[in-house]
């Protein structure tokens, strides 16, 4: 795939199975203090995004899903929602084959009670 946004959310481990509990809450990773995407654009050139601040990660995060009119995604509707989430406009596209995306996360997070990361992405398709 050769895409030119990613998006991701996050759910307790323990509730991965659960059909009582909505698995859809964008579940908010406690005390983030740094987020980083890394990867090769389609030059080739090293690329560093880091977000130290909630308001910072959301609006990438709301800059990826899009603002599309089909979704009801704005700044105010996440967090008044106690949604979260992260994402990345990449700029261009990049061949998801050819290059690493990776995503390092710094946070409070307790090993007792780990999360799962959904991670999408969105672009074109080679066939």
């Amino acid at each position: 795939m050769v895409a030119n946004k990613v998006f991701g959310s996050f759910l307790y481990q323990a509730d991965e199975n659960m059909p009582n509990l909505n698995t859809q809450a964008l579940e908010k990773v406690p005390n983030v203090s740094v987020l980083g995407f890394y990867f090769n654009n389609s030059t080739n050139e090293y690329l560093s995004y880091e977000m130290r601040s909630d308001v910072e990660i959301l609006e990438r995060y709301i800059d990826a899903v899009g603002e599309t009119g089909r979704n009801s995604v704005s700044l105010m509707n996440v967090a008044n929602g106690d949604g979260w989430g992260i994402g990345l406009n990449l700029g261009s596209f990049v061949d998801l084959m050819a290059t690493k995306l990776s995503v390092v996360i710094e946070s409070e997070l307790s090993s007792s009670n780990p999360m799962l990361l959904t991670l999408f992405a969105e672009g074109v398709s080679q066939l």
